[in-house]
């Protein structure tokens, strides 16, 4: 009677050395690798650090810190800060941050972007009563990932709506 056995090549990475092992142990060998690969994975996640796709925004929010500000009073100064972040991640200070308004402010405000607090600061003395309705946009991205190979891979933007009511003390 003949009798084939199956066999596997496994190559040692630490030696270069070569074993042939019985085809059920390299199975075995696999699956325990896979496994070990796995616990690894939900442990840590499958970020690289290095701004690589594992890096992006998937899943992570850019969030206004609020969604209202303060009234205004006529000719006295007016200083109000509103913080963007983005939700689920640790350090988002490491993204790059842009703002953007879209609307009309008093006269007298004006506002400004503070990029290492991730902040929009605005400020100024209203000259003028009224409801100004606006929205500031803000835009996160990672500051290593080239945007014109995948513009949108890296980049998450959010609106949020604001009205400052400037009002006679």
């Amino acid at each position: 009677m003949l009798s084939l056995k199956s066999r596997a090549c496994i190559t040692s990475l630490s030696s270069g050395q070569r074993y042939a092992l019985p085809l059920k142990s390299s199975v075995m060998l696999i699956m325990r690798a896979i496994c070990v690969l796995l616990l690894m994975i939900s442990l840590f996640g499958c970020r690289d650090g290095d701004g690589g796709i594992d890096d992006c925004l998937e899943n992570r929010v850019l969030e206004f810190s609020d969604s209202t500000v303060p009234s205004a009073v006529l000719n006295q100064e007016y200083l109000t800060r509103v913080r963007v972040g983005v939700n689920n991640e640790p350090n988002d200070d490491r993204y790059n941050y842009i703002f953007d308004l879209d609307g009309d402010l008093p006269r007298g405000i004006t506002w400004s972007q503070d990029e290492s607090e991730r902040e929009i600061i605005i400020h100024g003395t209203p000259t003028q009563l009224g409801t100004f309705r606006f929205t500031f946009t803000a835009t996160a991205e990672l500051p290593e990932w080239d945007s014109e190979e995948e513009p949108d891979l890296c980049v998450s933007s959010a609106s949020e709506d604001f009205q400052i009511i400037v009002r006679v003390n």
